[in-house]
């Protein structure tokens, strides 16, 4: 009795996985487009766009059920490119038949309202100077998905935004030689929690409109 038992929910186990795997969306990003203002003292790098559709796509696998291919599926069929993400229609990239579902993604991300900046330095010598830019402001994450079926066709167009409940700091390290400034790449703002809750936020409304 215990064996059958056993047996009985073993094969249950297994059908619920396979029933759970069956609705993952075997997916390929055909677009992926992250833009930022200068107004947030930095610009948009490949560090900081890795990070955003790392941090945006696992988000989406464990929220929404996309099993994502890898960035580079569709790099070939696309001819032009940002930091190595494609940029092809939903027609186009049906036609690699990599997967069932492809999406497309832009995220915008902006001040709300007015950004505050700041920047102090001191004398390393010479006309060297070394020091800090601070730029602080509310941060507003505007996420714009499109998703197709495996021919092309437009299933699905959904919106996520969020804005941070209060200002974000962020810090560059800046360098001066003369009259000639220069800020280092944009690392800080990839490990601040502030901006991650913010982008979190926004995905979560995403997922809320997808499962509508």
């Amino acid at each position: 009795m215990r064996q059958l038992l056993l047996f009985v929910f073993g094969v249950f186990f297994s059908s619920v996985v396979i029933a759970q795997s069956s609705d993952n969306k075997n997916t390929a990003v055909c677009y992926f487009l992250a833009t930022m203002s200068e107004d947030l003292g930095v610009s948009m790098s490949e560090a900081l766009s890795d990070s955003v559709y790392a941090h945006l796509t696992t988000f989406l696998s464990d929220s929404a059920h996309f099993t994502f291919k890898d960035k580079s599926t569709l790099l070939e069929l696309s001819p032009f490119q940002t930091f190595g993400y494609p940029l092809i229609s939903g027609k186009r990239a049906a036609k690699s038949k990599a997967a069932d579902y492809y999406l497309k993604i832009v995220v915008d991300i902006n001040p709300a309202g007015f950004a505050t900046t700041n920047s102090s330095s001191i004398s390393a010598g010479g006309n060297v100077g070394i020091g800090k830019k601070k730029t602080n402001a509310k941060v507003k994450v505007v996420i714009s998905a499109v998703l197709y079926d495996k021919k092309g066709a437009r299933l699905k167009r959904v919106t996520g935004k969020a804005i941070s409940a209060d200002k974000i700091q962020i810090t560059q390290n800046m360098v001066s030689l003369g009259g000639f400034t220069q800020t280092d790449v944009n690392e800080d703002i990839t490990q601040m929690q502030a901006f991650y809750a913010v982008l979190d936020e926004a995905v979560a409304n995403l997922v809320q409109e997808f499962n509508k």
